[in-house]
């Protein structure tokens, strides 16, 4: 089973993407950061549940949302 997993940077944002089924044509899942992504070295990290996508920037979790 093909998934897509994506981590960058968008409109001076971090962010994180996943494809349950790898054909981005369905149910995509993102999470953009709150803050700057453009200044300093940053500590980044990503977790998916199975329900929940979350982005970590500096240890702080990001608020999800959802897109299709």
């Amino acid at each position: 089973m093909r998934k897509n997993f994506q981590l960058g940077i968008r409109n001076n944002k971090w962010y994180t993407k996943y494809d349950p089924d790898g054909t981005l044509k369905n149910t995509v899942v993102e999470v953009l950061s709150e803050g700057d992504a453009t200044t300093g070295w940053h500590h980044l990290a990503a977790t998916y549940d199975g329900v929940q996508l979350l982005l970590y920037v500096d240890g702080t979790a990001q608020t999800p949302m959802k897109s299709s």
